[in-house]
C-alpha cells in the first residue's frame, strides 16, 4: 500500500512538470511572436502622413528596441566579410531606422516639383517622353547655334562664351536646389475690431510673426505689385549640367561634357507654393559686377535671406544686397512658345570693377521682376553653402562682437551671423547696415567691426559636457573607419601617405564623423520639450532652439571611407547623401543642443504633385537611381541636398524644406514642426 501511494504521487510530480514545461514552451513561443511582429512593423517601408497615424509614432512609447537586419543587393554580396554585416550582440537598445523611413513626411498635398514657363522656356527643358532618354539629355548639351567655346587667356581651365544674345541657344536648363524666404509681413496681426469680419488676410495673433528683419513697406510694395497672393520668394539654381541618372564616378558627360554655367531663376509664390503667375525670371549673376573673370564661376547655389530691412543674396563666398521690383509686364512669353525670345547680350568678361552701382542684371527669360544689385561683398569667407541666422538678446546683456545690430523693440536687439559650419558650430557675427536707410554705401563689408575696424574673428561652440547623441541609429551606426592616426605634419609627403593606411593600431571612427559636416539649410525656430522635472517657463516646459539641416556625403574630394585600413568600404559609389537635424541653443555661445539620425529626403512622389500643371517634366523619373549604401537600397534618390528651410507665413507650427533631387529637379514641401521635434527628441 505505501509503495502504490508513493508511485501515485511520482505520478502527480511528473504531470505538474510537464504541465509547467508545456506552460514554458509556450510563453517562449509567445515571446519569440511578439518580437517578430515588432521586428517586422520596423523593418517594413512606412509610408504615412503627418496628422494621419503613424505606426512608428504610435509604438515609440511602447518598444524601445527591435531587430534589424539588412536586405543585400543581390546574392554576391552575401558572401562579404563579417565585418561589413550587422552583428545581434551589438545591437544596442535604442531605435533604428532606415535612412528612407527615418526622414520628414510632406504634408499630403503641399509637395511641389517647379517649373518655371517663363524664366526657363519650353525650349530649354526636357519633354516628358524623354526625361529617362539618357543619349537625348546628352544630344540636348550642344543644342546651341552660338560660336563655339573658346579657351581665356592665362586661364586654361575655363571654356566659356557667354556673349550671345540667347535666341539661338536651347541647352537644357535644369532647376534643382531651391531655396525659400518668407515674407511674414505679407499677412497682418488681426485687429480686434476686424475678429469675425471674414478678411482673408488677417491670422490670430497667436500664428503672426512680427519680422524684426522685414521689408519696409515700401520695398515690399515694389517687390509684391500690391498682389495680395504673394508669400514667399524663392531662388533656385538653373546649371546646363545635372545628374539625373545617378552619380557614376566613370560617366559625367551629363554634368561635365560642354559649358558649365550657373544661373539664377528667381520667383515669387504664393500660400500653397505655387509660382505666381507671371513672376519667374532668369538671370545670370556671373555676368556682372563679381570677382573676376566669368569663366571661373565663382557665384551659383544662391539663398535668399533677409537682414535688418535689406534683401540679401550669399552665393558661395559672395553676399550681395539686392532689390526686386515687380514690373506687372504682360509681355512674357509664353510658355509654349516654341522659341525664346531674343535678349540684349550680357556686358563683357573682367566684371569685378567698372560697373557701377546700382546695377539692373538684364533678364535672360521672364519680364515680370527686376532685379538690381544695390551692394555685395566679395569673400565674405573661405568655402560654400553658408547660412544666415539671427539671434535675439537684452540690451544689457552683451554681444559676442560689436558689429551693427537692428532694434526692433524695446530692451530687445537682434544680431545676425553668417554660419561658416553646421557642425562643429562655427560662425562670424556680421557687420550689416540698416537696410531701410536710403544712403547706404554700395560697398558691403560685412566682416569688419564698424567701431573699431577690425576683423570679426570666427567662433566655435564650445559644447561644454560633449556633443547629445544622436536620437536614433540608422544603418552607419554599425560601421567605423578604422583610421591611422595623422602622421607629423612636417614628414615627407610620400612617407605621409604610407602612414596613414599601415599602422598597427588605428582608430575606430563613426562612419559618417571622419569629417565635419557640410553647410546645408538654416535655420527654424522650433520648441523642444525641456526634461520632465524641470519647471515650467514662459513657453510651459519647453525652450526655443534654431533647428538647421547638415549633410554628409561620400565625397569625391575627401574619399574619407577609403581611408579604412581595413579596405571594407572599396565599392561605394560617390555623392551618396544622408542629412540630419541640428538644433542649437538660440542664445551665444550657439551650442549644439540636439541631433537627430541621419535621413535622406524622398522622389517626388505625391499625386498632387505629380499632377499640377506647372510640375517639372522631369518629377518622378528615374527613381531607379537611389542612395545605395551598406549593402542595401533605399527610395530615394542618390543626391538629396536640402538647400531650403524656412518658416511657413502665418503658421508657426509648420516648416518647409527644399530641396535637390539627384541635381535633377527642385522639390519643396510643408512638414508639421511636430515631427522635427519627435526626430530630435525621441530617444
Amino acid at each position: 500500500m505505501p509503495r502504490q501511494l508513493g508511485n501515485t504521487a511520482r505520478k502527480r510530480r511528473i504531470s505538474r512538470t510537464e504541465r509547467q514545461a508545456f506552460l514554458l514552451l509556450m510563453s517562449a513561443l509567445a515571446f519569440l511572436f511578439a518580437s517578430y511582429t515588432i521586428s517586422d512593423l520596423y523593418r517594413s517601408k512606412l509610408q504615412f502622413y503627418p496628422g494621419e497615424s503613424s505606426p512608428i509614432a504610435s509604438s515609440l512609447s511602447s518598444f524601445s528596441s527591435f531587430d534589424h537586419h539588412h536586405q543585400p543587393r543581390s546574392s554576391a554580396r552575401k558572401s562579404e566579410t563579417t565585418d561589413r554585416k550587422m552583428s545581434h550582440s551589438a545591437i544596442p537598445t535604442r531605435l533604428f531606422f532606415k535612412y528612407d523611413d527615418a526622414g520628414p513626411r510632406p504634408l499630403r498635398g503641399t509637395a511641389r516639383s517647379h517649373a518655371l514657363p517663363n524664366a526657363v522656356p519650353i525650349a530649354r527643358t526636357i519633354p516628358i517622353e524623354h526625361a529617362e532618354d539618357k543619349s537625348y539629355h546628352l544630344a540636348q548639351r550642344k543644342n546651341f547655334t552660338g560660336p563655339p567655346s573658346f579657351i581665356l587667356p592665362r586661364v586654361p581651365s575655363t571654356k566659356y562664351n557667354w556673349n550671345h544674345s540667347y535666341h539661338d541657344d536651347f541647352r537644357t536648363l535644369y532647376l534643382y536646389n531651391p531655396s525659400i524666404l518668407p515674407l511674414h509681413n505679407t499677412v497682418k496681426k488681426r485687429d480686434k475690431d476686424k475678429m469675425g469680419s471674414g478678411e482673408d488676410t488677417y491670422y490670430d495673433n497667436d500664428q503672426y510673426f512680427e519680422d524684426p528683419d522685414a521689408l519696409s513697406e515700401e520695398d515690399l510694395m515694389a517687390l509684391t505689385g500690391g498682389d495680395p497672393s504673394v508669400r514667399y520668394i524663392s531662388t533656385f539654381r538653373a546649371y546646363l549640367g545635372c545628374n539625373c541618372f545617378g552619380r557614376n564616378a566613370t560617366d559625367r558627360r551629363l554634368m561635365s561634357s560642354g559649358e558649365q554655367i550657373s544661373y539664377l531663376a528667381i520667383a515669387l509664390l504664393n500660400e500653397t507654393l505655387d509660382v505666381v503667375d507671371g513672376t519667374d525670371v532668369l538671370i545670370d549673376l556671373n555676368a556682372g559686377p563679381s570677382r573676376g573673370q566669368y569663366g571661373r564661376q565663382f557665384v551659383e547655389d544662391c539663398r535668399v535671406s533677409l537682414m535688418r530691412g535689406g534683401l540679401y543674396l550669399i552665393c558661395n563666398q559672395e553676399l550681395k544686397r539686392i532689390r526686386i521690383e515687380r514690373t506687372m509686364t504682360h509681355n512674357a512669353p509664353s510658355s509654349s512658345s516654341s522659341r525664346p525670345l531674343r535678349q540684349l547680350p550680357p556686358p563683357g568678361y573682367g566684371t569685378k570693377r567698372g560697373i557701377p552701382l546700382p546695377y539692373v542684371y538684364p533678364n535672360i527669360h521672364g519680364f515680370g521682376l527686376n532685379v538690381t544689385l544695390l551692394s555685395h561683398h566679395t569673400g565674405i569667407s573661405g568655402g560654400k553653402n553658408f547660412n544666415l541666422f539671427r539671434s535675439t538678446r537684452k540690451s544689457h546683456e552683451s554681444g559676442a562682437n560689436n558689429g551693427n545690430t537692428n532694434t526692433s523693440a524695446v530692451g530687445l536687439i537682434h544680431d545676425h551671423y553668417l554660419q561658416l559650419l553646421p557642425h562643429p558650430h562655427k560662425y562670424r557675427k556680421l557687420n550689416v547696415p540698416d537696410g531701410r536707410d536710403s544712403n547706404f554705401d554700395n560697398v558691403l563689408d560685412a566682416k569688419h567691426d564698424p567701431v573699431t575696424k577690425k576683423k570679426i574673428e570666427e567662433e566655435t561652440a564650445p559644447q561644454v559636457g560633449g556633443l547629445p547623441k544622436m536620437t536614433f541609429d540608422t544603418p552607419d551606426t554599425f560601421h567605423k573607419i578604422s583610421k591611422c592616426p595623422a602622421p607629423p605634419i612636417d614628414m615627407d609627403s610620400l612617407e605621409q601617405t604610407k602612414l596613414r593606411m599601415n599602422c598597427t593600431d588605428p582608430l575606430e571612427v563613426p562612419f559618417f564623423e571622419v569629417e565635419d559636416d557640410h553647410g546645408t539649410a538654416c535655420c527654424v525656430r522650433v520648441v523642444l520639450p525641456l526634461d520632465a522635472n524641470a519647471a515650467p517657463n514662459s513657453l510651459g516646459r519647453g525652450r526655443e532652439v534654431m533647428v538647421g539641416i547638415s549633410h554628409q556625403k561620400t565625397s569625391a574630394r575627401s574619399n574619407f571611407w577609403l581611408l579604412d585600413v581595413r579596405r571594407r568600404y572599396l565599392d561605394f559609389g560617390i555623392d551618396r547623401f544622408v542629412s540630419r537635424f541640428v538644433a542649437y541653443n538660440s542664445h551665444h555661445p550657439f551650442d549644439i543642443v540636439a541631433r537627430s539620425g541621419w535621413f535622406c529626403l524622398g522622389f517626388a512622389d505625391d499625386p498632387i504633385e505629380l499632377s499640377h500643371p506647372q510640375r517639372s517634366t522631369l518629377a518622378g523619373q528615374n527613381k531607379e537611381f537611389r542612395l545605395d549604401l551598406f549593402d542595401d537600397l533605399y527610395n530615394c534618390p542618390t543626391i538629396h541636398f536640402p538647400s531650403g528651410f524656412s518658416e511657413v507665413v502665418g503658421n508657426s507650427s509648420r516648416a518647409i524644406i527644399g530641396y535637390g533631387v539627384n541635381d535633377c529637379h527642385p522639390r519643396m514641401f510643408v512638414v508639421e514642426k511636430d515631427e522635427i521635434v519627435r526626430m530630435l527628441t525621441m530617444s
